[in-house]
């Protein structure tokens, strides 16, 4: 019988997710293949952005001018990567909008 989410204790419900996530990876192959990793310096030889578009000169300037939510929905970027674009540059908050 494959356990279940509802007769697993709560502390292992995360290690649970994990597993099926990772289909059945135990923490020793997870440790190998991470050492592994550091030794190749794998993070070297990827790219700057995986996933998504790149980020224009017009929508980095919208950076800080408007609420994050709204640079959001304009450019087209998730919400995530406006604000961690946003830090990552040194960009401030846009000031609150008083009504």
């Amino acid at each position: 019988m494959a356990p279940t989410f509802t007769n697993l204790p709560p502390f292992d419900l995360g290690r649970f997710a994990n597993r099926l996530l990772e289909g059945g990876i135990t923490d020793r192959e997870r440790q190998r293949r991470q050492s592994q990793a550091v030794g190749m310096q794998l993070w070297r030889l990827s790219p700057g952005v995986t996933t998504g578009q790149l980020w224009t000169t017009k929508e980095v300037g919208l950076l800080g001018t408007l609420p994050d939510p709204e640079a959001a929905r304009r450019t087209g970027h998730p919400l995530h990567s406006v604000r961690m674009k946003r830090r990552a540059l040194g960009v401030g908050r846009c000031p609150p909008v008083r009504r």
